[in-house]
């Protein structure tokens, strides 16, 4: 026994060491914790505190869009009413600098695209206590106006398929206002396609009016010829039978861009097989209610509709029998100046103006042989019932840029009755367009219903947005910021 004196103190001793040990362990290990978990909240906070740069950043710049209406870019000088001036080589700091968010703050730099006045890159840099988090963003702003596009409906097609070799190249944007659940928006048939390019030929007196440079020489950020074209549809399905097509597999070095930049329908595709789009198939519609189905009652700088502004400030025409149809060696012109119409005998019209047509309005003869009209100027002419264009209706010269006719109907409208017709400008119908035979448009179409069949095609001319003929429908913009790229940089 006296062997075993002082083993328990021993034993007492030794367990307080380690029971020492294991406090100091967790101890240590609890504030390291502790310090981890404060880090992991910093960085969370930072990232938070960038993305409210980049947010904000995207608000200003989609702001100074909406504000300059007649030449926005981001290249001007100032951004969003602050200097700023544009830089094509590096990042610089934007207007909000170590702006406090959070118990933390949020700088913002932007670096102009050179070529490029509507697309942009932002770095936000995040930081909260002693961590920064980096955002860079490639963004674009997008004027989604139904005038830069090819075809736009508020209901969507009538009568029936687009059929036959129907070709529709550029942007398709369909409401699909009224339709019943399961009803199609557009039903392409036979081999009828939608295209992101202008790969086939144009009819040679297209491209002998187009200046060469709204040719397909519009190039995105790799260099690829491209229209930019993307297919909306916010009620309703879309169809696509035999071969048809929305944009085409990309075949690369082509020089065009074959794909859709994108397609957004809600109620999807019968064969997604045959949709070739950067974002795929299955994106519904993005932009809500922002767009609404255009009519000719709308109020129109201050008065109740086009129609009353029109009766007040155009050139008036109430036609005898009550239609128009214009004739050799014919002249309407407005005393106040605001407006006129001029037809020689060699079929050379001269459209100035705002001109309004109290009745129908017919431009060739019905069934008469393709007659053929080679107009000049700038104007819009908004036609009470309903409008027929027979034969060719071709500009001049430098079209959109100097020659640009606008055509809208309150009631139908016929485009190209006559077989191989070739028309171009803008048109407008309050009901329905129908597009037949072997018709060629430059140009854009928007009506509640639209009609193809046979081989018509259609072709969007990017630069009419720019261009537009005064007191157009539609001639507001809707600016929308697209957020390209995103990624985080590395601290």
């Amino acid at each position: 026994m006296k062997k075993n004196k002082g083993v328990i103190l021993l034993l007492a001793v030794g367990a307080a060491a380690i029971l020492s040990l294991l406090g100091a362990f967790f101890f240590g290990s609890s504030f390291v914790n502790q310090r981890l978990a404060e880090r992991q909240r910093q960085m969370a906070q930072a990232m938070q505190n960038a993305e409210a740069g980049i947010e904000r950043a995207l608000f200003d710049l989609r702001l100074d869009f909406i504000n300059d209406l007649s030449s926005p870019s981001w290249a001007d000088g100032d951004i969003n009413g602050q200097p700023f001036a544009p830089n094509f080589n590096n990042y610089q700091d934007f207007l909000y600098v170590g702006t406090q968010l959070n118990e933390g703050s949020y700088a913002v730099q932007l670096w102009n695209v050179f070529g490029r006045n509507r697309d942009i890159r932002i770095r936000s840099t995040g930081t909260a206590g002693s961590v920064s988090q980096t955002i860079l963003v490639y963004a674009s702003i997008k004027n989604i106006s139904l005038l830069d596009t090819a075809i736009s409906a508020g209901s969507g097609q009538g009568g029936g398929y687009i059929n036959g070799h129907a070709e529709i190249h550029g942007s398709v944007h369909i409401l699909g206002d009224g339709l019943a659940e399961g009803e199609n928006a557009m039903e392409l048939k036979g081999g009828a396609y939608l295209s992101n390019n202008y790969e086939s030929l144009f009819p040679p007196s297209f491209l002998n009016t187009l200046k060469p440079y709204v040719l397909p020489s519009i190039a995105n950020e790799v260099g690829l010829k491209t229209l930019n074209a993307e297919l909306r549809v916010r009620n309703g399905g879309v169809s696509l039978g035999g071969t048809s097509t929305v944009g085409e597999p990309d075949v690369y070095p082509a020089g065009i861009k074959e794909k859709f930049d994108g397609v957004y329908v809600t109620d999807g595709f019968n064969n997604t097989g045959a949709v070739f789009s950067d974002n795929g198939w299955n994106n519904g519609y993005d932009l809500g209610n922002i767009i609404p189905n255009p009519s000719l009652n709308d109020p129109h700088k201050g008065y109740p509709s086009y129609y009353d502004y029109y009766q007040a400030n155009a050139l008036v025409i109430t036609p005898p029998g009550g239609t128009l149809t214009l004739r050799e060696n014919t002249a309407y012109s407005s005393p106040s100046g605001n407006g006129s119409i001029q037809l020689d005998d060699k079929g050379n019209l001269i459209v100035t103006g705002i001109v309004y047509i109290i009745g129908n309005f017919n431009i060739g003869r019905s069934g008469g042989g393709a007659e053929t009209f080679t107009y000049s100027g700038k104007g819009s002419i908004l036609v009470r019932g309903n409008v027929n264009v027979n034969g060719n209706f071709l500009a001049k010269n430098s079209f959109p840029q100097v020659n640009l006719i606008g055509i809208m109907a309150g009631g139908n409208m016929k485009l190209g009755q006559d077989p191989h017709s070739e028309i171009m400008g803008l048109f407008y119908a309050e009901n329905s367009v129908t597009v037949n035979k072997q018709t060629s448009i430059a140009g854009t179409i928007i009506g509640n219903t639209y009609t193809m069949d046979q081989v018509p095609a259609i072709y969007q001319v990017p630069a009419t947005l720019d261009n537009l003929p005064p007191d157009y429908i539609c001639d507001q913009p809707f600016w929308v910021m697209k957020v390209i790229s995103w990624q985080k940089e590395q601290n």
